[in-house]
């Protein structure tokens, strides 16, 4: 008995759709069906429909009532062959459900309630139709369909959970023991952000400890096609002139950026997709989304703010899981007040030749605690900026959003590495070397075409040393920002190019040469920190900027986040300036 409940449960489920569709086909036939019964009464004096209730019944209600009428005068059958095949299946089906009840949707699911344990899923579909109908007065096929098996999905599965429980017994130490443990730690309000900045230290330590060889393997195997390039042009008796702006400008630029933005990139993002496939970055945006929240922003726009250190181009990218348009614009705009690691070296040169005193493990210490200093003050920045931007040009009420924090799990590596090196550092290189072949030609062209025996290069920056005086820097430093547009790892090069007047992009052999020829053109540490402050906040690079037009596809948004940044930390240098000059 049990297997033929069973099996005519089964039979009914699979005729369920049909059965909703039959609902849709009598609401279109219903008033045909009246016409119907209205011939059949003036054919047959001798038979009488019953009389309405003092209400009127429902268009489905009567509907029923007119299709028992014809069964019980056995006049169904006629009206059956009068409809197209489909209806007549429609109808068929309908009346073949109908019971006792005059309750239509009880109809529709009356099979499917057959059988023990089924019941109330039965029920909680039927009655949600009997409530659609009361309220709409129709019921469409496929929406009821869908509405009907969502209740029914969510009563079969309440009913499951309360069987488990009953048949069942579950250890509560042991279910997702490890997952609290972790969360206890890494999502409190005591650890959960220090732990945080724990690991993004690592993770900086890491990219930048680990990029360094293979940067200067893939730098010495770049330039060392510079000479054979040189002797293909002379050989085909190109001008000096060509000769220079192709292989000293178009290809010593690329090759730059290539060697000093691959290798970082190829750590860094594995690194975060690590973390991600891990399950700890949804941690990290739940532990930042309070302060997000009073800014205005969305909560995961600290996920894209944590991608924005390794590159902000993927960063800009990474804010399509934000839903809302305003707040996406935020993280959009704002993206670029985080360092990407082509401004850590920077960073980190500048920090170890003018604040820290000694060598070692202290020193090292000093150097990180700082480098994690800069880091902090970018992202309340952020915050800041994304406040005056929801308060400003992208007023709104910040929306809500469910948050699920997935289980820990270990990482599937061989997936991490080919997402990250193909889907984020290759994508984001290829638009990187697009922005940074025009750019070398145009550095080239700056430093090696005189003007009234002047460089283009020196006489720009004579224009800018006003302005970078009163920013606490000088016309060299601050052309050479401009000419880091294309990446910001040949900000120090294009520096030393402007110093040494070379011609070309300069590298340097140690910190202490460095520190020595700055040193000589007039830094000091006031230099430095207004330096530091440019770096961390100054407009994006060009590979940022060309997503961010495609990502928003307006001029006034990406005119809005190069100006914002740039705006701020030239205000800050100013104020950092002054206030030197007056303390000194």
């Amino acid at each position: 008995m049990a297997l033929e409940q069973k099996q005519q449960q089964k039979q009914s489920v699979a005729l369920l759709p049909q059965m909703l569709q039959s609902m849709s086909i009598l609401q279109m036939g219903i008033q045909e069906l009246r016409e119907y019964t209205e011939e059949i009464l003036q054919e047959n004096p001798t038979l009488e429909f019953p009389e309405e209730a003092a209400e009127p019944a429902a268009p489905y209600a009567d509907a029923v009532r007119r299709l028992e009428w014809l069964e019980a005068n056995d006049c169904q059958n006629a009206y059956y062959h009068r409809q197209d095949e489909e209806r007549d299946d429609g109808l068929a089906n309908l009346g073949r459900y109908s019971d006792e009840e005059n309750d239509l949707s009880w109809y529709i699911l009356s099979q499917f309630m057959m059988g023990d344990g089924c019941e109330p899923e039965g029920l909680r579909a039927s009655e949600f139709l009997g409530e659609r109908l009361d309220a709409n007065g129709f019921l469409d096929g496929d929406a009821a369909f869908l509405a009907a098996t969502a209740h029914m999905d969510e009563a079969v599965m309440e009913r499951a959970a309360a069987i488990a429980a009953e048949v069942t017994a579950m250890d509560p130490r042991s279910a997702h023991h490890r997952d609290r443990v972790l969360d206890r730690l890494l999502t409190s309000r005591a650890t959960g952000i220090p732990v945080m900045l724990g690991l993004l230290a690592l993770v900086l330590w890491l990219t930048m400890a680990g990029a360094n060889v293979p940067s200067q393997l893939l730098s010495g195997l770049l330039m060392g096609w510079q000479e054979p390039l040189r002797g293909i042009c002379e050989t085909l008796n190109a001008p000096w002139w060509l000769t220079g702006a192709l292989v000293d400008g178009v290809y010593r630029t690329v090759a730059w950026v290539v060697s000093v933005m691959l290798p970082p990139m190829a750590i860094f993002f594995p690194l975060f997709t690590l973390l991600e496939d891990a399950g700890y970055l949804p941690r990290v945006a739940f532990n930042l989304d309070h302060f997000f929240q009073k800014s205005g922003a969305h909560g995961r726009q600290s996920l894209t703010m944590c991608m924005g250190l390794g590159c902000n181009a993927c960063g800009v990218m990474g804010c399509r899981i934000i839903q809302s348009p305003r707040e996406r614009l935020i993280a959009i705009v704002t993206n670029a007040f985080v360092p990407c690691n082509g401004r850590f070296p920077t960073l980190i040169a500048l920090i170890s030749m003018f604040f820290v005193a000694g060598e070692g493990l202290w020193g090292s210490f000093t150097s990180a605690a700082m480098l994690m200093g800069a880091v902090v003050l970018s992202v309340a920045m952020t915050l800041w900026a994304s406040r005056f931007l929801s308060r400003t040009v992208l007023k709104g009420e910040p929306s809500s959003f469910s948050l699920e924090l997935p289980p820990y799990r270990m990482p599937q590596v061989g997936q991490v590495l080919v997402r990250s090196i193909l889907d984020r550092t290759l994508f984001v290189l290829g638009r990187a070397v697009a922005v940074a072949a025009p750019a070398g030609l145009l550095i080239w062209t700056a430093a090696n075409v005189s003007v009234g025996g002047e460089s283009v290069l020196l006489r720009l920056a004579g224009i800018l040393e006003p302005l970078g005086r009163l920013m606490g820097l000088d016309g060299i430093i601050l052309l050479a920002f401009l000419l880091g547009f294309p990446a910001n790892e040949i900000v120090v090069p294009c520096i030393l190019m402007g110093y040494l007047s070379t011609g070309t992009l300069t590298d340097y052999g140690s910190l202490a040469e460095l520190q020595e020829l700055l040193a000589g053109h007039g830094w000091t540490a006031a230099t430095a920190l207004s330096a530091l402050l440019f770096t961390l906040f100054h407009f994006p690079c060009g590979t940022t900027c060309l997503t961010i037009w495609r990502e928003t596809r307006s001029w006034k948004w990406t005119a809005l986040a190069v100006a914002l940044p740039t705006c701020i930390g030239a205000a800050l240098c100013v104020g950092v300036h002054l206030v030197w000059g007056l303390l000194a």
